[in-house]
């Protein structure tokens, strides 16, 4: 695997199958990859992704975990997010926002990066202007992390925890 140090964070959406289908998204919404391919494995679908990012958000348009988004975050450490039911036609059309992908495969994979993702936008809308304000811009990505990973916490107490680990010399 790739040396994910310096890497963006990402959000990935994984329609497993025969033909797997994935999207790699930026924190912000971009679209930074999509693809498809037959008969692809874990292996090569994680090359893939930490190629283009770290992954810290994994999603499905399934409410059955497929196994492979599970053993995806097992092996990431990306966060899960699946929908309470399957995301219908209409939902998925509605997330990618007319954004056609090659095929359904990746057309369903980018439908669930963009739900995962939507999960966290506006937890993750105030990082910026709060760091700005705060005048500590150089810890976005670990703040963004650390509000993706742990449920509850906040912009403030994410910087006090990374500033204790810091002073404690831990690496956050």
């Amino acid at each position: 695997m790739m040396k994910l140090i310096n890497k963006p964070l990402v959000a990935v959406g994984i329609d497993p199958g025969t033909t797997l289908g994935y999207a790699v998204l930026g924190l912000g919404g971009n679209v930074i990859k999509v693809g498809s391919a037959r008969g692809a494995g874990l292996q090569q679908l994680i090359e893939e992704v930490t190629y283009h990012g770290k992954p810290v958000i994994v999603g499905t348009d399934k409410a059955k975990l497929p196994e492979l988004v599970y053993q995806f975050s097992a092996k990431t450490g990306a966060r899960i997010v699946a929908p309470e039911s399957d995301l219908l036609v209409a939902e998925k059309k509605l997330l990618i926002k007319g954004i056609e992908a090659g095929n359904s495969h990746e057309n369903d994979a980018l439908s669930s990066a963009f739900f995962a993702l939507k999960r966290f936008s506006h937890r993750l809308s105030k990082v910026e202007p709060y760091l700005r304000e705060a005048k500590k811009e150089g810890l976005a990505e670990d703040v963004k992390r650390l509000l993706i990973m742990k449920e509850g916490l906040g912009a403030a107490d994410a910087v006090r925890m990374l500033e204790k680990r810091e002073r404690e010399g831990e690496k956050a």
